[in-house]
This record gives C-alpha cells, structure tokens and sequence, in this order.
C-alpha cells in the first residue's frame, strides 16, 4: 500500500513538472555500452586508471550522473529488464545468456517496451473522441520504434525476433557477440560417432536490416557501423513523430578489434601495468580504442539529433549491461568483483540521463547537473519512460519504478531494494539483494557461467542420454557443497571488503556472522526466501539444437531454424554410403518461402551475388597474437572469425552433444514431406547435406 501510495505522489508531481517546461512528446534514446566497466567510462572512473570518453563525459555531466544504478552480471538478463521491466527472475531469465545455438528466447508472452510505445498512439484515437481531458493528452501519439546493433534475446523462431517484438526497425545481430567487422559469430559443436567427439566449427553472418539478411560492409567497425544505421533512422523519422530508439553497441565486448587510428591514439598507447591488477594491458589499450570510437559516435548521434530533430525535446538514457571483464582489459574498480558475478564490480555500471528535455526539466525545477546517489535498477529506466509519456497505469505490477522526480529533483530514490538477481533451484538459489544500505550475497565456489562450462564438458563424455538427477549431481558438484553468505554495508564499504583491519567494521568486513547486524541479516534473508519463492521456472535448459541450427544449412547466415510449431527445419539422418551422422535441411532457405538462402535475392545458397561462398580458416592453437583486421586495425584475440577461446571450447562444443542425444530421444523433426525423421544412433564421421 505504502508503495502504492508513493507511485500516486510522484505521478502527480510528474504531471506538474512535464506540463510546466512544454507540451512536446520526447524523442527516448537508450544507449548501451557492452562489458563498460566502471572503471572504464572516463566520468565514473579513477583518473589515474580511467579509459577516455570526453564526449560521453561532457554529455554525463551536462545532465544527471546515476552513480547507483544496478544492472544484471550478464548481457541477455539485462536487456531482458530493460525491455520488460521485470527483474530476470520473473521472465524466465535469470540463469544465463542465450548461446547460438540454443533453442529458448524471452518468453513472449511478456509486453515489451516499444510495444507499449507503440501503443500510445491507439489511445490517442480513443481520446480524440472523448469530451474528457487528460493531463497527458499533450503526449498522446504513438512511438516509431527502431533498435540498432545487438539483440541478444533468443531467435530460434520467427516469433522472438526484434520485429515482431515491437520494434518497426532493426538493424544489427541476433546473438551475442561476433567479430566487428565481418559479424561472422562462431560456435564451436562437439558430435559423437563411431570415431569418437569430434570438433566442429559452426559459424556464419549475423547482421539484419529487418528480416533481410545482410554482407556487412568488412571495412566498417560495428560502432562505426551502427552509428551510421541509428543517423539515418533519426533523420528519416518524420519530426511529427516522436522516437524510441535503442543503440546496442557491441563494443567494448570480445573480439577486441579496434580501428588502428584509435589503437594508436597517443591516449591508449599511454597505459602501462602500473595498478592494472589482473587485467590484461594490450587488451586494455583496445577497449581505450574501441571506447574511444564510442565516444566519438556518440557526439556524431547528438550532433545529428540537433542538426535534424529537436534536442530540447531529447531524452537520453546511456548505460552499460553488465560490468567489465578484466581478461579483455576492462576495469572495475574500486569495486570488487566483474562481469557474471554478483559482486558490485559485476553489476553496479557507468550510467546517466541527459538530453535537452531533461535539462529543460532540470532548470524547470531550479536543479543544475550533479551526481545522484539515489538507488536505482535498470528496471526502472522503462517504468520512468512509460511514466512520462502517460502509460503509469501499463507499469503497475511491473519491479521498475517511476524515477524523473528524483532525477529530475535531486531527491530521494522511490526504491529502498534492488533484487540484483536470484538463479532458479538449479543453480541453488544463488544471488544478491541490495535493501538501503546493505547488501546479502549468497554465492558458490563457482559462477552460473563457470558451472554451466563445466557441466556441459562433463555431459560431453556421457555415452547415453544424462537424466535431470545426473545433471544436477554435476552442478552440485561443479558448485560446491557449501554456500558463501556476505552482508555488506555497500555505502561504506563499496569495495565490498571481508579482510577487516579498519577501525570501522562496516567500512571493510562482512557483517553477515556478526551479532549486532544479526536482525539485518535476518531482514534481508526473510525477503530474499520471499522473492526466490516468486520466481519463474528458468528459461535455460540443459539442451542445444548444435548443428541443426548451423548457419551452413541457411546460406551462411545466423537465423531461425525451428518452426511455429517449434519443429527445426532440418534433421538428424544416417547416411548409408558413409556411415556417417548428417543433418539435412529441409524447407527452403531459412524457412521464409523464399528460397533464397542468404538474402542476397538470387535464389541460391551461396553467401554473396557472384555465387561464391565466404571461406574462413580457424585457429586451432588458442594463442593470442596480434595480428591484422580487414581495415587494418589491430586485434589481440583473434586470428579468424571462427576463433573461440580456448577456455569456451568445450563449453561452447559440448552442447552440441545433448542436441544429437535429444534428438535421438524424442524423434521430433521432420523431413522434407512432412514425415517423422528418426535418428537411432550417430556413427562415422559428421557433415552437412542437402534433403
């Protein structure tokens, strides 16, 4: 009720501050920097050991700095709250990213933010009828809806993909990282047969514009790449109609490819190991490139916005999904901890609000710019816009909270708790929550990723179809018997640091065994238990549809290989001349009716229009050397698109295994008339084949 209440209180006085500064509906920019430690972006890092950003830094600080905003440890769990507003752990999303291969998305049976936006503009039409009046008429007009660069939120089936998920736009990839220039995304497949696990590449495009798949431009960077797309949508965009507009950088994530003008600034060439703890220096020196292409993409979009649209009616939110990874030259610090974990170093990340309208709002209320402390998740970044543009009443129910006043204000956050995740019983319940000041964390030996790495190595080795009890027994295993609890007053102690040693215990111990935080454990234990009871049953499962999601079978590129009725379009068979494991495909192309595999609209399958198919060669040592992009530039990870690291091999080539065996168990793809396929045993060598 008490939370009721607050949401009225801040509604009105969001309808008096909106009503006071003009009558203009805002353009709303979500920008999102992949693996942006807070150690990185140069307005919330150490100046010592921050990376540069002056445009980004001069944009921050012409508006609200939020220097207490949560987001999830990985990539797909965040933009899942993003675009719902509910933490992971109510979607489904709460275990572990989507790979390439596997076959699960964000459930659709849940509202996405452009598809609220898009909305509006159905009411306005019920309200031009009406003789009453609403305080939000000024902002009754429906959203276009554009999202650029990285998607990362399943496409296995038509059903999940951008468009159909209420974005009238989308240009960029469906899958989670690729290389920069060429977008060839990699996936690494083991199949068991006669000769025993065998290892094998699977990879291929994935760049979109629509549903029309696209031969990226390999001299183009993908900041620079996206950039470009996101100007064209804002100076196409009729100036009539407002803008929700979603730019996905991939950088500054892995491969760490950068452009050679930007490895070689004299900025990046600058940094040495001094203070660098466990961070690798020339992979730092690249993410200082790419950020610094970042950087200057987004002064490129504000200049275009003010050269085209109307920056006083520009509202820009700009945030990063998860915290950096120091094995690719990311920092955290001062906080502990980095990207996959629930430590703030893996959750608490570089973030603001500004744009004109925001400032317009700001000076309404007598507010200059400054760093707000105000708790805040990134669930709430779509309740507050929802707020704003007179859909308050869509984000009841939903974990978000409506923020423009306290950003606006220089007030207090609506929030007191942040759920900062909460993995389903498979991975033991493992989590964090924040309430005021002070933080429970409940962990194992090893990470969710860690352990899905593991297990899935493990499960590789398996001669038959592993039961659920088999599965969990390795998780227990992989995780550990014992659990690991901290209490943290993370207003003091940000660093979260357990070695005690200081004269005040709550600026350098864990609290969670001592007596006289006793009742505070005990609060956030009992409203931890209470939310972990909430959550839904996880989207991750312990399958992979490997191979029969290989780009090879859809002309080169990464798409949807299952139906609507979730049958994949291609099919596990023997070969009898060879004795061998063979998926043929079945349908045309990539199951749009179109025959054409590859989008180039001839027909065929090959991957460009003079009938040639791309060729890639593939690492097989592991080591990391530099060696020459397509534009010249520098990379330090990768010496193909087909490269994966070592330490993901197995992972990334285990699953494959589960998709033969469960294909074999449930008998439940088809051929090419219709008919069951049947696969009884996988033998011989694997390949490809045409059905």
């Amino acid at each position: 009720m008490a939370r009721l209440f607050a949401r009225l209180g801040l509604l009105l006085a969001a309808l008096t501050t909106n009503l006071s500064y003009g009558a203009t509906k805002p353009d709303l920019i979500t920008v999102i920097v992949d693996d942006l430690g807070i150690g990185d972006a140069g307005f919330t890092s150490d100046s010592e050991t921050g990376l540069f950003s002056p445009s980004i830094d001069a944009l921050a600080q012409s508006g609200v700095v939020l220097s207490s905003f949560y987001v999830q440890s990985a990539c797909t769990p965040t933009r899942a709250a993003l675009l719902t507003g509910l933490y992971p752990m109510r979607t489904g999303m709460q275990d572990f990213v989507i790979k390439q291969t596997a076959p699960n998305a964000l459930p659709s049976s849940f509202t996405l933010l452009p598809q609220y936006l898009k909305q509006v503009g159905q009411r306005s039409s019920k309200l031009a009828t009406s003789s009453e009046s609403s305080p939000f008429d000024v902002f009754q007009a429906g959203y276009a809806t554009a999202l650029v660069g990285k998607w990362h939120l399943g496409f296995y089936q038509r059903d999940y993909h951008p468009q159909q998920r209420g974005f009238d736009q989308f240009y960029g990839m469906y899958t989670g990282d690729a290389d920069h220039y060429t977008q060839v995304a990699s996936s690494r497949v083991w199949i068991r047969g006669s000769e025993g696990l065998q290892d094998v590449s699977v990879s291929g495009v994935d760049q979109r514009n629509g549903s029309a798949r696209l031969q990226p431009d390999s001299t183009l960077h993908s900041t620079e790449r996206y950039t470009s797309i996101l100007e064209g949508v804002i100076r196409s965009t009729p100036p009539s109609v407002p803008l929700f507009a979603v730019l996905a950088y991939q950088a500054v994530h892995f491969p760490m490819q950068v452009d050679t003008d930007l490895y070689t600034d004299a900025r990046c060439q600058s940094i040495v190991e001094d203070r660098l703890i466990d961070v690798d220096v020339d992979n730092r020196k690249i993410v200082c490139g790419m950020l610094l292409g970042v950087d200057r993409s987004v002064a490129s979009i504000c200049d275009t916005i003010k050269d085209t649209r109307s920056w006083d009616d520009t509202l820009i939110f700009f945030i990063s999904d998860n915290g950096g990874d120091p094995r690719w030259g990311s920092l955290n610090l001062p906080f502990r901890g980095h990207k996959d974990e629930v430590w703030e170093g893996g959750v608490r990340v570089p973030a603001f609000a500004a744009g004109g309208f925001l400032q317009r709002a700001m000076e309404a209320a007598s507010t200059q710019p400054y760093v707000s402390e105000a708790l805040m998740h990134v669930t709430d970044v779509p309740v507050t816009l929802m707020h704003l543009v007179g859909l308050g009443d869509d984000a009841v129910g939903l974990d978000g909270f409506d923020q423009w006043d306290a950003i606006v204000r220089d007030t207090e956050s609506v929030r007191t708790e942040v759920v900062i995740n909460i993995n389903s019983a498979t991975f033991r319940n493992g989590g964090a929550i924040r309430v005021g000041d002070y933080k429970l964390i409940l962990e194992w030996n090893a990470t969710v990723h860690d352990t899905v790495s593991e297990v899935m190595s493990l499960l590789a080795e398996s001669e038959t179809l592993p039961s659920e009890e088999y599965i969990q027994a390795l998780v227990q295993q992989a995780m550990g018997s014992e659990s690991k609890k901290y209490l943290f007053n993370v207003a003091m102690n940000p660093s979260e640091v357990f070695e005690g040693g200081c004269e005040e215990k709550e600026a350098c111990t864990s609290l969670y065994n001592d007596p006289e935080f006793e009742d505070i454990r005990v609060v956030l234990q009992e409203r931890y238990d209470e939310v972990a009871r909430e959550a839904l049953d996880p989207v991750f499962k312990w399958q992979d549809d490997g191979p029969l999601a290989s780009p090879y079978l859809f002309g080169g590129f990464w798409t949807e290989w299952r139906d609507s009725n979730d049958d994949p379009f291609a099919v596990y068979g023997l070969s009898d001349a060879r004795e061998s494991c063979t998926v043929f495909v079945t349908g045309c192309g990539d199951g749009d009716g179109d025959g054409d595999k590859n989008g180039d609209g001839d027909g065929d399958s090959t991957t460009n229009g003079n009938g040639v198919a791309a060729s890639t060669s593939t690492s097989t040592d592991g080591t990391l050397s530099h060696s020459p992009n397509a534009r010249g530039g520098m990379t330090n990870d990768i010496s193909s698109p087909d490269y994966v690291p070592m330490s993901m091999r197995a992972f990334l080539g285990a699953i494959a295994v589960l998709a033969v065996l469960f294909a074999a168990h449930r008998a439940h793809t088809r051929s090419r008339d219709g008919e069951r396929a049947f696969l009884k045993q996988a033998t011989g060598n694997f390949r490809y084949e045409a059905l």
